[in-house]
């Protein structure tokens, strides 16, 4: 009979342990769901995050490329009336200097006509032949860096975005065969503007 006692208490012990061991289960089962769930939530938060960001990174990217458009648009307005500026100082200035070069030489003759001088004119036309290359060598200059400052502004309102810095040294106009210019022309002449 103490055999049958002592397997009774051993049963009752081991039920306790697997009553024990099956509530331990099903709190670790019901952790496990709970953080199953926990999971699904936070992957639904992670794509919904996803989702939202795609959405900013496409309205981000939408205002990005109209405010292009709009730069690109008024640049070129800017570039336009650049260019047109440019061009009608360029034909003013030129029409300038024609005229401050005739006023000049009517003034120079008139004054010697007053003083009763008469210059000698062969060395008058060799001279007034000396400043006019001179005059050519400088209005080439000029049209030369006119045209370059022109090629950059159509190169930005064709959308070329590089820029360039111009070298005054660098990018002299070579001297032109026409002009028969040597290099001892005095300071006035390499102005462009009359003695």
């Amino acid at each position: 009979m103490g055999q049958k006692k002592d397997l009774e208490k051993l049963v009752a012990t081991l039920q306790e342990v697997v009553k024990t061991t099956n509530d331990k289960r099903c709190k670790i089962d019901e952790t496990f769901a709970k953080s199953e769930s926990e999971r699904k939530c936070l992957q639904q938060e992670v794509a919904d995050l996803k989702n939202r960001l795609s959405l900013q990174d496409a309205n981000v990217q939408q205002a990005v490329e109209k405010a292009k458009r709009v730069m690109a648009t008024k640049c070129e307005d800017n570039i336009g009336r650049a260019n047109r500026k440019i061009k009608l100082i360029n034909g003013t200035l030129r029409v300038n200097i024609v005229l401050l070069a005739e006023v000049r030489s009517n003034i120079e003759l008139v004054g010697l006509l007053k003083k009763g001088e008469v210059p000698d004119l062969d060395a008058e036309l060799a001279a007034l032949k000396k400043q006019e290359a001179g005059l050519l060598s400088a209005t080439d200059e000029f049209a030369f860096h006119m045209g370059k400052l022109e090629d950059i502004l159509k190169d930005l309102s064709a959308g070329g975005t590089d820029c360039r810095v111009v070298d005054a040294e660098a990018d002299a106009v070579p001297a032109s065969s026409s002009s028969g210019s040597s290099g001892d022309e005095d300071s006035d002449s390499t102005t462009g503007g009359p003695p």
